[in-house]
């Protein structure tokens, strides 16, 4: 049997390996409910105040 030497990604900063693993994870159709999040994003007390029409609310729209 030989030995295979194969590349294994590591941290750039600290040269430590990087573990892939399996995580659960959940998704929205923000297309589906864009109008709702729209009015609800100016009902929110936002900090600082520049989220509610910068980037957040760029974005839904």
């Amino acid at each position: 049997m030989s030995t295979i030497d194969h590349s294994y990604p590591h941290c750039w900063r600290c040269d430590t390996p990087l573990i892939y693993r399996a995580i659960s994870a959940w998704y929205v159709a923000v297309e589906k409910i864009r109008d709702k999040m729209v009015a609800n994003n100016q009902k929110i007390n936002w900090t600082p105040e520049i989220i509610k029409n910068g980037k957040f609310g760029k974005w839904v729209e």
